[in-house]
């Protein structure tokens, strides 16, 4: 790559050891259609090795504008600097962030622990990312971060890519899904305001097995996309995108339910209603991320995650109709 991302001065005052020379091996190839080029770090001190996780802006230029769009860089160096202490939940250990520019050097958690999206979360995983989902958001509904972005910013931001990327998508599908998906993909500006009058907090926004690691607990990974949003978006997007079909719909109904009593431990009432309402509603931004892994990155993985997310939007289409007067 062009230029040394960080510098050895830099990468010696975080850790606190002279760093004369690191390796760096790319993690997340391009065709994978991340936001951030991510890296292995490799130092050598002593004669011992040891690995980061470094992240840095794109050096594709459409990746580099989605992510400024949506404010990705700023966000995740804000969530670092602070909201990454004593959370109830574990985040990999960030070692510098670095003010002019997007930079971050991050704890290595290895490949252990991931998941592959396409054989999907066990019951196991799934109850384990749920309950940790509710602790995150329990959390920030009683210590809320200040609203640096509206919900009403981040979905303007999408639409352009509803309609080019999602609404071509679902073309080639029938059915009631296919209608309400494609109606929403080109039109979702005017249903905005269902989602602003919803209770939000603080959301990762991209809660999905891709940014988990199921180690001896549950680490949350990536929050470039985290803001203020209702509070189905999280779950619409693992329960609808990190299970397959069958799984999601014996154990749906059974995992949001967790999420309330979990919430309920933290002293947190919602309705339940209210919950089922926003988690349905939900499933129709979700289908961005399907739309852009599609376009720009594994068309397998994006397929999946297409079939998936429409087939969660037939199984709760009459709610979804009504609530898009359709």
């Amino acid at each position: 790559m062009q230029g040394d991302p960080i510098s050895h001065s830099e990468l010696s005052k975080a850790l606190g050891t002279t760093i004369e020379s690191y390796d760096l091996i790319e993690l997340k190839s391009p065709n994978r259609g991340y936001l951030a080029d991510v890296f292995r770090l490799v130092t050598q001190v002593n004669g011992q090795a040891q690995s980061y996780v470094l992240k840095t802006a794109s050096r594709h230029e459409d990746r580099f504008e989605i992510a400024e769009r949506f404010g990705s860089y700023r966000n995740e160096q804000r969530f670092y600097q602070d909201l990454a202490h004593d959370l109830p939940f574990r985040t990999p250990a960030c070692y510098l962030n670095v003010e002019d520019r997007f930079v971050l050097l991050l704890e290595d958690l290895g490949d252990q622990g991931s998941i592959s999206p396409l054989d999907g979360a066990s019951e196991e995983q799934a109850t384990l990312a749920v309950e940790t989902l509710a602790a995150m958001h329990g959390h920030f509904m009683a210590n809320p971060p200040p609203v640096l972005q509206h919900i009403r910013v981040g979905l303007n931001a999408a639409a352009h890519d509803m309609r080019t990327l999602v609404a071509p998508a679902v073309s080639g599908y029938s059915g009631s899904a296919a209608t309400i998906a494609a109606d929403y993909a080109a039109h979702s500006e005017r249903y905005i305001n269902l989602f602003e009058r919803q209770e939000q907090v603080f959301t990762h926004l991209d809660y999905r097995l891709d940014n988990m690691r199921f180690l001896d607990t549950l680490y949350v990974l990536d929050w470039g996309e985290s803001t203020h949003a209702p509070i189905g978006f999280d779950l619409a997007a693992f329960i609808s995108g990190c299970l397959s079909t069958s799984n999601r719909r014996h154990w749906e109904d059974d995992l949001l339910a967790l999420y309330q009593n979990t919430l309920s431990d933290q002293q947190v009432r919602i309705h339940r209603e209210s919950l089922f309402n926003s988690y349905r509603l939900s499933l129709l931004p979700s289908l961005y991320l399907p739309g852009l892994v599609l376009n720009q990155g594994d068309p397998d993985e994006g397929r999946m995650l297409l079939d998936r997310g429409l087939a969660a939007i037939e199984d709760h289409s009459a709610y979804l109709s009504s609530s898009l007067s359709l």
